[in-house]
């Protein structure tokens, strides 16, 4: 796990970061809907629906650690 963290600061997010700062984005949903030329909105509703469920998944995963701790 830290590895793979530690290539994904190295290579990937420097990559990602001068994208955004061209792109003018500041959330990854905005990010892809500007990479991907989408004038509807579809796909930054889309990315934001699973930001959202990988973000209850982790909360609740934290509070049922937390209860049984």
């Amino acid at each position: 796990l830290l590895v793979c963290m530690w290539l994904n600061w190295k290579l990937v997010a420097p990559k990602i970061r001068t994208r955004t700062e061209k792109l003018n984005c500041s959330t990854m949903s905005s990010y892809f809907e500007k990479q991907c030329n989408d004038s509807s909105g579809k796909l930054g509703v889309l990315s934001a629906c699973f930001c959202l469920l990988f973000y209850s998944v982790y909360i609740c995963a934290g509070l049922t650690s937390l209860g049984v701790l």
